[in-house]
Protein backbone atom coordinates (compact mmCIF):
# COMPACT_ATOMS: atom_id res chain seq x y z
CA UNK A 1 0.00 0.00 0.00
CA UNK A 2 1.79 3.03 -1.38
CA UNK A 3 0.86 6.53 0.01
CA UNK A 4 2.14 9.82 -1.73
CA UNK A 5 3.32 12.28 0.22
CA UNK A 6 1.16 14.56 -0.71
CA UNK A 7 -1.28 12.47 0.31
CA UNK A 8 0.21 11.74 4.01
CA UNK A 9 1.12 15.50 4.03
CA UNK A 10 -2.54 16.44 4.07
CA UNK A 11 -3.97 13.37 6.11
CA UNK A 12 -1.21 15.02 8.87
CA UNK A 13 -2.30 18.60 8.52
CA UNK A 14 1.86 19.70 7.53
CA UNK A 15 3.70 21.29 4.96
CA UNK A 16 6.40 19.09 3.57
CA UNK A 17 8.87 22.09 3.12
CA UNK A 18 8.29 23.77 6.22
CA UNK A 19 6.80 20.89 8.55
CA UNK A 20 3.65 22.01 11.21
CA UNK A 21 3.38 25.45 12.27
CA UNK A 22 4.17 26.74 16.08
CA UNK A 23 0.94 26.13 17.50
CA UNK A 24 0.06 22.84 15.66
CA UNK A 25 3.57 21.66 17.24
CA UNK A 26 2.40 23.29 20.78
CA UNK A 27 -1.90 21.67 20.27
CA UNK A 28 0.82 18.15 19.47
CA UNK A 29 2.83 18.81 22.87
CA UNK A 30 -0.21 19.50 24.63
CA UNK A 31 -2.33 16.72 23.53
CA UNK A 32 0.80 13.60 23.16
CA UNK A 33 3.47 14.49 25.37
CA UNK A 34 6.92 15.77 24.52
CA UNK A 35 9.11 12.99 22.07
CA UNK A 36 11.26 11.33 25.03
CA UNK A 37 11.77 7.97 26.49
CA UNK A 38 10.82 7.58 29.95
CA UNK A 39 13.08 5.98 32.21
CA UNK A 40 12.76 2.25 33.13
CA UNK A 41 12.29 1.67 36.65
CA UNK A 42 15.35 0.24 38.60
CA UNK A 43 15.40 -2.87 40.55
CA UNK A 44 17.00 -2.87 44.05
CA UNK A 45 19.85 -4.93 43.68
CA UNK A 46 19.02 -7.28 46.77
CA UNK A 47 15.53 -8.01 44.85
CA UNK A 48 18.09 -9.37 41.98
CA UNK A 49 20.12 -11.43 43.97
CA UNK A 50 16.84 -13.06 46.19
CA UNK A 51 15.46 -13.83 42.50
CA UNK A 52 19.46 -15.16 41.79
CA UNK A 53 18.96 -17.82 44.74
CA UNK A 54 15.27 -18.62 44.24
CA UNK A 55 15.03 -19.75 40.20
CA UNK A 56 15.21 -22.74 39.00
CA UNK A 57 17.20 -25.67 40.48
CA UNK A 58 17.81 -23.36 43.91
CA UNK A 59 14.52 -23.89 44.69
CA UNK A 60 14.96 -27.84 44.74
CA UNK A 61 17.67 -27.44 46.54
CA UNK A 62 16.21 -24.91 49.38
CA UNK A 63 13.50 -27.72 49.48
CA UNK A 64 16.36 -30.62 50.14
CA UNK A 65 17.80 -28.78 52.85
CA UNK A 66 14.95 -27.61 54.76
CA UNK A 67 14.16 -31.63 54.33
CA UNK A 68 17.21 -32.13 56.39
CA UNK A 69 16.24 -29.62 58.68
CA UNK A 70 12.76 -31.17 59.65
CA UNK A 71 14.54 -34.53 59.80
CA UNK A 72 17.16 -33.41 62.15
CA UNK A 73 14.80 -31.32 64.06
CA UNK A 74 12.12 -34.29 64.43
CA UNK A 75 14.92 -36.71 65.38
CA UNK A 76 16.01 -34.52 68.56
CA UNK A 77 12.45 -34.12 69.63
CA UNK A 78 11.83 -37.89 69.45
CA UNK A 79 14.96 -39.58 70.30
CA UNK A 80 16.80 -36.72 71.94
CA UNK A 81 19.56 -37.53 69.85
CA UNK A 82 21.90 -35.24 67.95
CA UNK A 83 21.64 -36.25 64.40
CA UNK A 84 24.74 -34.53 63.19
CA UNK A 85 24.44 -35.88 59.09
CA UNK A 86 21.11 -34.31 58.38
CA UNK A 87 22.16 -31.06 60.43
CA UNK A 88 25.07 -30.98 57.97
CA UNK A 89 23.70 -31.67 55.09
CA UNK A 90 21.13 -29.20 55.06
CA UNK A 91 23.84 -26.19 55.91
CA UNK A 92 25.82 -27.80 52.65
CA UNK A 93 23.36 -27.57 50.85
CA UNK A 94 22.39 -23.83 51.81
CA UNK A 95 25.60 -22.79 51.33
CA UNK A 96 25.62 -24.52 47.85
CA UNK A 97 22.65 -22.09 47.10
CA UNK A 98 23.84 -19.14 48.54
CA UNK A 99 27.37 -19.65 46.84
CA UNK A 100 26.24 -20.31 43.21
CA UNK A 101 23.54 -17.49 43.83
CA UNK A 102 26.62 -14.98 44.27
CA UNK A 103 28.05 -16.58 41.25
CA UNK A 104 24.77 -15.92 39.29
CA UNK A 105 24.16 -12.23 40.74
CA UNK A 106 27.53 -11.51 39.79
CA UNK A 107 27.23 -12.85 36.22
CA UNK A 108 23.82 -10.96 35.45
CA UNK A 109 25.09 -8.11 36.92
CA UNK A 110 28.48 -7.97 34.76
CA UNK A 111 26.31 -8.92 31.27
CA UNK A 112 23.94 -5.98 32.57
CA UNK A 113 26.68 -3.48 32.85
CA UNK A 114 27.76 -4.37 29.28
Amino acid sequence: MTVLIGELCRRLNTDRENGLTTKQAADVLQKTGPNTLTPSTKTPEYIKFLRTITQGFSILLWLGALLCFSAFTIRKLTTHEFDTDNLILGCVLVVVVVVTGIFMYFQEHKSQKV
